[in-house]
């Protein structure tokens, strides 16, 4: 049996849990801003999202501080370190002064440190559907299934859910693989939109996938 990685818990605030089984991490969020920021990441395929990382340890007035973000974020190969906060928080001084002293320290180690807000986060639909996915990556990614989908279909044209379900159960495929498809990004879509709207776009696969 593996040994899960448990992320720090914070002795305030409320907290929920969410094990990534991809990750091998429990990651703890505060708010459902946190919680919406690790869902979108894990569904636009990040190769790591942690919750409550190793801290950063500074001199401030010649004292030993410690500052731990609320995500560490690995995405196409660049390491960030998130601050997850309403916009509305962002906007006085003080902040802003935290935010370049911390910029300058997390360059010194060779990493980026960005602040999130919920500016970021929503757009249309997106979270809406990155929670209907998020179930979808407990199940490795449909790539036999996939291959079988869309041989002969027409890769320059898209393809609503609806018409690609129809296809599936044509060829004798179970209609969860579309959404699974999705979810492991084999079908591209714009996740900004209501589910009905979906319109899926072919992916095509490498030669050792």
């Amino acid at each position: 049996m593996k040994t899960r990685i448990q992320a720090k818990q914070k002795f305030f605030g409320s907290t929920n849990t969410i094990y990534d089984e991809h990750l091998n991490i429990v990651n703890i969020k505060d708010s459902d801003l946190e919680s919406h920021f690790y869902v979108l990441k894990r569904i636009q395929g990040v190769e790591f999202i942690k919750s409550q990382p190793e801290p950063l340890f500074y001199l401030l007035d010649s004292k030993k501080t410690r500052y731990t973000a609320d995500f560490e974020v690995i995405e196409d190969g660049i390491r960030y370190f998130i601050e997850i906060k309403n916009f509305a928080k962002t906007q006085n001084k003080d902040f802003k002064d935290k935010v370049a002293f911390l910029t300058e320290q997390y360059k010194k180690q060779g990493t980026l440190f960005k602040v999130v807000t919920e500016k970021d986060i929503y757009d249309g639909d997106n979270v809406i559907n990155a929670l209907m996915l998020l179930p979808c990556l407990r199940h490795p990614a449909p790539i036999p299934e996939y291959k079988k989908l869309v041989i002969g279909l027409d890769d320059l044209r898209t393809y609503s859910m609806k018409e690609m379900n129809t296809i599936a159960k044509e060829r004798g495929i179970d209609i969860i693989v579309v959404k699974r498809a999705v979810a492991h990004r084999l079908f591209q879509v714009d996740l900004t939109l209501p589910f009905e709207k979906w319109q899926l776009s072919i992916t095509k696969l490498s030669a050792s996938e």
